[in-house]
């Protein structure tokens, strides 16, 4: 709700969106991603196990929103991938 505006503000644009890194980092845990492992997750690989069994939205160095992470069969397996490979 702090975020929240008024139907006059959305109807004369004054507002501005949020990302969708900054979505999903207010929304989950962050797992701040190494180089190696952006490139894992970008082939939909799965990556060591993340500290809780929340799901966690895997961030690059470069602030990009790179997949949602949750453990499963000892892993950490993407739920989906926004930036598969090229």
């Amino acid at each position: 709700l702090a975020q929240s505006i008024s139907l006059t503000q959305l109807k004369d644009g004054q507002f501005s969106p949020l990302s969708l890194v900054s979505l999903a980092a207010q929304t989950f845990p962050v797992r701040n991603l190494a180089l190696d492992e952006v490139a894992e997750l970008s082939f939909g690989r799965p990556l060591s196990t993340n500290p809780s069994d929340e799901i966690f939205a895997a961030i690059s160095g470069d602030n990009r929103l790179i997949a949602l992470l949750v453990n499963r069969d000892d892993r950490a397996k993407p739920i989906t991938v926004f930036a598969a490979a090229n």
